[in-house]
């Protein structure tokens, strides 16, 4: 049987009986793989070192139709970014994305989107580390939720369908489904939008996280914003499980 071979971030591990390591991925295609490695903690392997957290990874495994689990033979380290994630602080929030992101798939489903956004926040990591973590995490969820199929509605009205004019003020309905303009009538969950607030929503669902250092600062707006993404998500997704 021929091998495959996808590069695949490490979500977690599991060591399995005696000498061998279970592992789930979030690989390439944005799908959720779980992996496993017969004898990878033997003491002549090597393969388990090579595994690890906030590294870019090779995988070699047998597909087989019908399996939950398969069998791997290898695993190779493509990209390390334990460099820019050292310390505890910064792998327990790159952690916390990387949960977020993959909360949103579900077996059998592929976004490589999502895949391509993890790689991108690890790779920048060590740049955006600094920017408000409400900025952060507002740009970081608009994005995931729009490539998942749960994106709220910035750019036109989520009820009438009208054109959100950005230098107008807008309110922002989980309910609803996003941004609503001027002329219609509110939901009681409507939170209100300032003009920078609404094109703060679109300069960061439409630009790298790396440019969000464009967007002058103000904590308080991004604050709110992220408490209004938070409660799209909570609405239309639920809540993660630990």
């Amino acid at each position: 049987m021929k091998p495959t071979v996808k590069k695949g971030l490490l979500i977690g591990r599991t060591r399995y009986k005696e000498s061998s390591l279970i592992i789930r991925t979030l690989m390439e295609d944005g799908s959720l793989v779980s992996l496993l490695f017969k004898g990878a903690l033997r003491r002549k392997s090597g393969i388990a070192g090579r595994i690890r957290p906030f590294a870019l990874l090779e995988f070699v495994y047998y597909h087989r139709p019908g399996k939950n689990i398969y069998t791997a033979s290898d695993a190779e380290v493509l990209e390390d970014f334990s460099d820019a994630v050292s310390d505890y602080t910064s792998q327990q929030r790159v952690a916390k994305f990387f949960k977020k992101a993959v909360s949103l798939l579900k077996p059998e489903q592929s976004v490589p989107e999502i895949f391509d956004i993890v790689l991108a926040l690890l790779r920048e990591w060590k740049e955006i580390s600094s920017l408000s973590e409400n900025l952060l995490w507002s740009g970081f969820l608009l994005k995931i939720m729009t490539f998942a199929g749960f994106s709220p509605t910035i750019f036109r009205c989520a009820i009438c369908g009208g054109k959100i004019n950005p230098e107008e003020k807008s309110a922002f309905s989980p309910s609803a489904g996003g941004l609503i303009c001027s002329s219609c009538r509110k939901p009681n969950d409507a939170i209100q939008f300032s003009k920078k607030m609404v094109k703060t929503a679109q300069f960061l669902l439409s630009n790298s996280f790396t440019k969000y250092f464009k967007i002058m600062p103000a904590e308080d707006e991004f604050k709110k914003l992220n408490i209004a993404l938070q409660k799209f998500w909570e609405y239309h997704i639920g809540e993660v499980k630990s």
